[in-house]
């Protein structure tokens, strides 16, 4: 897990992860966030071209 967020509107939270592949992923999903108490739902966004990805701060 790289990063989690509390949301307002159609999701209640936001959680990016880093898997090796999908198979990691949904190994990920179903042995963890398909347990925690209170998730109903996953949806899943695999992006398709990373276009722009930093962890500096733009100082």
């Amino acid at each position: 897990v790289m990063e989690c967020y509390l949301m307002m509107g159609d999701c209640d939270a936001l959680v990016r992860i880093v898997a090796a592949g999908i198979d990691d992923y949904r190994r990920f999903q179903s042995e963890h966030l398909s347990r925690i108490k209170g998730v109903q739902n996953v949806k899943t966004d695999v992006p398709s071209q990373i276009i722009k990805q930093t962890s500096e701060m733009p100082l």
